[in-house]
């Protein structure tokens, strides 16, 4: 009985503690620093899975008077781009579902149309 006992509570800690490991796999995230001297920089990329929603935050930290510019790129094409405007939004986040599956990037670039080199920012994109 005793050896029963012990055999039934591994099995329910091993059930356990893999509930936990798929989960946590099943979300990918990747982060972006655009820092002074830089004029963009860019994320690895991350698999969306079917069933999975694409979250993307973007911020702007530091007052330099410039605009940061954003695309999403889709198993390495430009698919959706926007702005954080220094004056108004200063962060952004953007969430899709229903995009389809395949590989996501988010590149940063520090100004609108002009490229300068003093932006302070940050972004994220997620698939969960």
């Amino acid at each position: 009985m005793k050896k029963l006992f012990m055999i039934l509570s591994m099995a329910m800690i091993i059930s356990v503690s893999s509930m936990g490991v798929a989960s946590a796999a099943s979300a990918a995230s990747s982060p972006v620093t655009l820092s002074p001297g830089e004029t963009s920089d860019t994320t690895s990329r991350v698999t969306l899975s079917s069933g999975q929603s694409l979250i993307l935050s973007v911020s702007n930290y530091w007052y330099s008077g410039h605009n940061i510019m954003w695309t999403v790129f889709k198993n390495g094409t430009a698919f959706q781009s926007g702005l954080v405007n220094i004056n108004s939004t200063k962060s952004y986040t953007w969430s899709a579902s229903s995009i389809g599956t395949g590989e996501y990037s988010v590149r940063l670039y520090c100004g609108e149309y002009t490229r300068y080199t003093d932006c302070d920012g940050a972004g994220r994109i997620t698939s969960q």
